[in-house]
């Protein structure tokens, strides 16, 4: 498949903003459903067309190339909806005579090269926009996360002036999201892409480095040797958890992610941590350990307690990033 990387005219630099997202034209043909799953593949949507602005986007990147593109609207019976569920009130802008639904079997939009939108037969093979919005809906740790966009965009996001900051608060509120990571890192707190900006709205009494480790929650389903060495590659290790109240912050880590149960760093050997420190703490659930068919050594922490399962199985992972 070609994809256009450079967007044509959509150039990354340009989200400092002229407009709330940035839009990717893939120019291999698909039918409308192909293309959405394509789209969703790439942690996006076909294209929603929320204002002006954003149409106007669209139609300078194509008005001279002289042919059609899906866009992410389409017929569901009782009305013309957009694939990202968006709540948009902007006028459609449809061409004389549209829509039709030919033959009553035009149930999908596009955009044409003058800018106006007309039905399509659904099967129809075309190029297609892909929304490209800034929040990824997926869970992973910070190190994933920067592989992730250094992969398939340009980079975690630089966060350089107010207005920007407030674009990307803007869209947590509407995805219903409460946080998701940005470009910055410990490193006397450098961008990842290298620019320099003073431009730090951290809350208040942030960055506290508290305790000089964090845990961190990947969601990915994995043994607990697996666990182990994915912790210790791209954090510092399985997570020790020595205090109650270290105990609770990975708690509301597995509660606000709905998950049931996660790795953590200690292992069966008169129970040691896999960092080799030491403490009493250890809040087992009722009746555990019991080391069922004598196959249990490894520890996983299901809300505030613990529990010891068969290493093998394959769940989420709690890993612990430690700064110098």
């Amino acid at each position: 498949m070609v994809t256009l990387d450079l967007i044509l005219r959509a150039v990354k630099s340009h989200l400092s903003f002229i407009e709330t997202k940035s839009f990717l034209l893939l120019v291999e043909t698909m039918s409308w459903d192909a293309a959405q799953e394509l789209c969703s593949q790439r942690g996006g949507d076909l294209a929603s067309i929320s204002d002006e602005l954003q149409h106007s986007m669209i139609y300078n990147m194509t008005n001279d190339m002289n042919v059609s593109f899906w866009i992410g609207l389409r017929d569901d019976v009782n009305s013309w909806r957009w694939s990202l569920n968006t709540s948009s009130h902007f006028v459609l802008r449809w061409e004389q005579s549209e829509p039709d639904n030919a033959n009553s079997s035009e149930h999908c939009a596009s955009i044409s090269d003058i800018g106006s939108w007309r039905d399509r037969d659904c099967s129809v093979q075309m190029p297609f926009f892909c929304d490209d919005g800034m929040i990824r809906m997926m869970l992973m740790g910070w190190s994933e996360a920067l592989a992730h966009c250094r992969t398939l965009y340009t980079d975690l996001s630089a966060v350089l002036l107010s207005t920007t900051n407030q674009i990307l608060a803007d869209e947590l509120k509407d995805r219903h999201l409460q946080e998701a990571w940005i470009g910055l890192y410990r490193d006397s707190w450098k961008w990842v892409d290298s620019t320099t900006s003073s431009f730090r709205p951290w809350a208040p009494n942030e960055p506290d480095n508290k305790n000089n480790a964090e845990g961190v929650l990947v969601n990915l389903e994995k043994s607990w040797s697996e666990a182990l060495a994915h912790c210790r590659t791209l954090y510092t290790d399985l997570s020790a958890v020595l205090l109650s109240t270290t105990n609770q912050i990975l708690a509301d880590k597995l509660k606000d992610r709905h998950l049931q149960e996660a790795w953590i760093g200690l292992y069966r050997d008169s129970w040691k941590w896999v960092d080799s420190t030491t403490s009493s703490f250890g809040p087992w659930a009722p009746n555990e350990p019991d080391n069922k068919n004598n196959a249990e050594g490894c520890v996983a922490m299901s809300g505030e307690h613990w529990y010891d399962r068969t290493c093998n199985l394959e769940m989420s992972v709690l890993c612990q990033r430690t700064y110098s």
